[in-house]
This record gives C-alpha cells, structure tokens and sequence, in this order.
C-alpha cells in the first residue's frame, strides 16, 4: 500500500512540475534557465520513481539517436516545435544520454559490461547506437546550446575513442560471423550500426570544426564505413536468401530498417562534409529509396501478417528497443534529403526526382513525428505497466 502512494505521489509531482515547466515555457526567455532546471527534474523524477527501474541494454542509444535526430532534421518542418522546443527537447535528450551513460558505467564498474553487451558477437554491434546517439546529440547541443560547445569537442574526442575500439571488436566478431554458420543464420539488420557509427563521427566533426585537412579524412571515413556496409549487408541478405524456412512475422528483425538508414547517414555524411561528389551523392539518394521501397513494403506485410496472427496489442503494440531504430532511419531520411542540393547534380532536370525530394520534406516530416509520438507512448505503456518486451531476440 504504501508503494502505491508513493507511486502516485511521484505523479502528482510529476504533474505539478510539468504545469511549472508549461507556465514558464509560455512566459518566454526570461525565465529560460529555471524553465530547463524544472525539466531536468521533471525527468529525474519521473525517472527514479515512476519508470521500471532497469539495466540499460546495448542497444540502448537507439533512443537517444532517433530523438536527436528529429532534432537536428524534421523539427525544422515545424516552426513552433522548433523554436519553442527545441532547446527543451536538446536538454532532455541530454539528460536520457546521461541516465544511460549512468547505466553503462555501473554495469563496467560491476565487471558486467562484457557480459551484457561485448560477449554476443551479433548483439555487441548494438553498441554503435551509443557512438551515433553521442554524435547526434553532439550536433544538438552544439547548435541549440552555444555556451555547452566545450563539452561538445570533448564529447567529440572521447566519442572518437570509443569508436576506435568499437570497431575493431566489429571487425573482429564480423570475421567470426563469417566463420561461423549458426551466426551467419542469425545475422540482421544490427551489424550495419558498424557504418552508422562511423559516419555519425564525420557529421559530427564537420559540424563542430571547419579545417581543409577534415576534407580528406571525411573521404577516408565514408570510404570506410561503405565497406562496413557492404560487409554487414551481405551477410543480412544472404541470410534471407539462404534460409529456407523463415516468416516474415516472426524472423524479419526491426533493425532491418538499417540497410536503407546506414546510407542515409552515409549520404548525410557526403552532403554535409562536401567530401563526395553531387553525382555520387545522389546515386547514394538513389540507393537508399530503392531499399527504402523493399524494406519498408516487408515491413508493412509484416505489419499486416502480425496483426492477423497476434491481434493489434502483441502485434504491433508493444514496445522494443529495436523499434527506434525505425524513427532514427525515417529521421535520417529526412536530414539527408535536406542537406543534398539535387540541383548540383547531372540529373537536376529530371522533375520525378525534385517531386520525391519534395515530398520527403513535406510529408516524411509528419511522418517521422508520427513515429516518434507513437513510440514514446508505447516506451510509457511498456515502462510504468511493466510490458515491455524482451528485445535481446531482435539485437542479438
């Protein structure tokens, strides 16, 4: 009984904070400061006494990446969102950033790190979620918040670090899941979070610095993480290709949407650093819509093959990890359509393709907040009624 009453205490207060954050956030920039300290508490409470209380999984960054990248991409189609919000959003993804952190560094401290998130060779590529979300929340805090810029090149440093020893566990464990049949049958959208990370950091250091020597190593970058890519989406598609018995509800993983946002982000990476030509850029443009067609149509037989057999609760209603990287590659989608000028390339002329970048612009951006709204109310359900789902299956 008293559990009960503390529960609903933290609601109240919860509440009340929430209606001082709204006061303050409607009498404008004077009380600006204040208004992010009752945000900062809002979420720290909601987090110690409402939310299930639980270890971070590797995949974890996922969050963080696909609210940042709302942030930094599709927010801009909505100008009251934008300039309302958008430093609120940019100090409350910092804030899930360090409640996660929090979580990685205790499970290291209790000798757990290894065995919950570097043992799975398959589910240790999650980690790259937490490379990228750190590069995407880098970009955010750098534009939105000026005075933070310091903490942004640290944050850039120690994020190259982590990258460096990331990559070379992928690259070792992508020779043993080529090694290795059973892990070859299992291999999935995941592995590709190897290019992500890579890419994010070339976004995020052509964001913060402006040298002529980032040019050549951002050519280096991309470079590399397209043969990342290659690596990583050979082994998904002959997995598809080579099992014999598989189901589209039941064995098609959500972090297949990889395949089209891990080009995405390489496209991102080429458009904003200006290290590849407009012409390859745009043949990038035209890869990711071709696998966005192929991906996201399985999706929707998915969609439709889940709710016949599971109902709309266990079908498509419940929460999983592995369901932001969805919001993060329609997100991706969207700011790499933003940054790529189609006017700079050899098929400028061709009104089919300046149709489609214009409606990614338009309607992506509602549909990217669409995504986004209804995850963080499945993230809610799942949380404080206890349901989420179990998402090792779908990272590893």
């Amino acid at each position: 009984m008293n559990q009960t009453h503390a529960f609903y205490w933290s609601v109240l207060q919860v509440v009340v904070l929430f209606g001082v954050w709204a006061v303050l956030w409607i009498a404008g920039s004077p009380y600006e400061w204040l208004r992010l300290f009752v945000l900062a508490s809002l979420v720290i409470i909601s987090q110690r006494w409402i939310f299930k209380k639980k270890e971070a999984v590797t995949a974890s960054g996922a969050t963080v990446m696909a609210i940042g990248i709302f942030i930094n991409g599709a927010i801009h189609h909505f100008p009251v969102l934008d300039q309302g919000l958008g430093k609120d959003l940019t100090v409350f993804l910092l804030l899930v950033w360090i409640l996660i952190t929090a979580s990685f560094v205790r499970s290291y401290r209790q000798g757990m790190f290894y065995r919950r998130h570097l043992e799975h060779p398959i589910q240790s590529f999650g980690l790259g979620t937490w490379i990228a979300g750190t590069s995407v929340l880098g970009v955010a805090l750098y534009e939105r918040m000026p005075e933070s810029r310091w903490i942004v090149f640290l944050m850039a440093l120690v994020n190259l670090c982590l990258w460096i020893l990331f990559i070379k566990q992928c690259w070792a464990n992508f020779r043993r899941i080529i090694t290795t049949p059973a892990l070859r049958n299992k291999s999935h959208g995941v592995l590709l979070l190897s290019t992500v990370s890579t890419q994010s950091l070339v976004v995020l250091y052509n964001t913060i610095i402006d040298h002529p020597i980032l040019m050549r190593w951002s050519q280096a970058m991309i470079l590399f993480g397209v043969i990342l890519y290659v690596v990583g989406w050979l082994l998904v598609v002959n997995r598809y290709r080579r099992l014999r018995e598989w189901t589209v509800a039941d064995d098609w993983e959500n972090t297949n949407c990889i395949i089209h946002g891990a080009m995405s982000i390489t496209g991102l990476a080429a458009a904003t650093s200006g290290a590849v030509s407009p012409d390859w850029t745009l043949l990038i443009w035209l890869w990711v819509l071709v696998w966005f067609v192929i991906v996201e149509t399985i999706e929707l037989v998915r969609v439709a093959m889940r709710l016949k057999q599971y109902g709309p609760t266990v079908g498509i209603g419940t929460h999983r990890i592995t369901q932001w990287s969805r919001n993060f590659t329609f997100g991706m989608l969207y700011a790499f359509t933003l940054h790529f000028d189609l006017s700079e390339t050899v098929f400028a002329h061709l009104s089919i393709l300046h149709l489609i970048h214009r409606w990614i612009l338009t309607g992506g951006a509602w549909i990217v907040l669409g995504l986004l709204v209804n995850e963080c109310l499945l993230y809610i359900k799942a949380n404080i009624r206890g349901k989420a789902a179990d998402g090792s299956k779908m990272i590893g």
